[in-house]
């Protein structure tokens, strides 16, 4: 078999020049991007250019406490830079180096994302909350979620039921949306959407979501099903409802 032999050979850049974490060295075309002790720097072959003074007051604001949440990703013409500042733990901003024009801009504030990566010419993005998100330029598309529940007969399916309310438990993000429907069939596409709000906060809430009775017949089975987008941590749904002796 034909063996083909690359040589490569190590080549000193700089001496007094490092990066401060790996998370920021990310390749933008023929540009190698990353995050400096003092600066951000850009290389193209031979020594590497600090592009950060546009940006030095976002710069002189790092937590260098939490710089290991630092982190960069790019969508083939830009350089995305996460960056903790102040007292933050997580990335407070996201500044963006368009390196068509050599510019800086500051592209969104307080989404602490974590990771960026390429994959089959789209980007993704996740949040230290563990939210996944289809990055579109400079905006964001929030993956949509859906959960459908099994049919429940309450162990009498030969009884008629009339369901009143539906508890549901757990933590919705302020930027979360959350449809609930309902069907009396054990299967089949027969959804009927149930008006309901909430009040989307940090922490675990509960939330109290009442059926309209003139929506729903008096039904052997139900199920349920619920979707949206963002944040959304369910911990328990409860059922209230009333059966009927034939």
């Amino acid at each position: 078999f034909p063996v083909t032999i690359l040589l490569y050979a190590v080549v000193e850049v700089s001496n007094d020049i490092g990066c401060v974490d790996h998370k920021t060295l990310v390749e933008v075309g023929d540009t190698l991007m990353w995050l400096g002790s003092n600066d951000v720097y850009a290389h193209t072959g031979g020594r590497p250019k600090a592009i950060g003074n546009h940006i030095r007051k976002y710069l002189d604001r790092i937590n260098w406490t939490h710089i290991a949440n630092a982190n960069a990703f790019t969508d083939g013409l830009r350089y995305y830079l996460n960056l903790p500042l102040d007292a933050h733990e997580f990335p407070s901003i996201r500044l963006v180096y368009d390196t068509r024009y050599n510019l800086w801009n500051v592209a969104r504030t307080f989404e602490g994302l974590l990771q960026g990566c390429q994959f089959q010419n789209k980007v993704y993005i996740s949040n230290h909350v563990g939210i996944t998100s289809e990055f579109a330029g400079l905006t964001t598309s929030t993956v949509e979620w859906s959960v459908t529940s099994k049919p429940f007969d309450e162990g009498r399916a030969e009884v008629l039921k009339e369901y009143k309310e539906l508890h549901l438990q757990g933590c919705f993000a302020p930027n979360a949306t959350i449809k609930v429907e309902y069907s009396c069939t054990d299967r089949g596409s027969d959804w009927v959407e149930i008006p309901y709000s909430f009040n989307p906060s940090h922490v675990t809430q509960d939330n109290s979501l009442i059926i309209p009775l003139d929506n729903m017949r008096l039904t052997n089975w139900v199920r349920f099903r619920l979707s949206g987008t963002g944040y959304a941590e369910l911990q328990q749904i409860q059922r209230y409802y009333r059966m009927f002796r034939r």
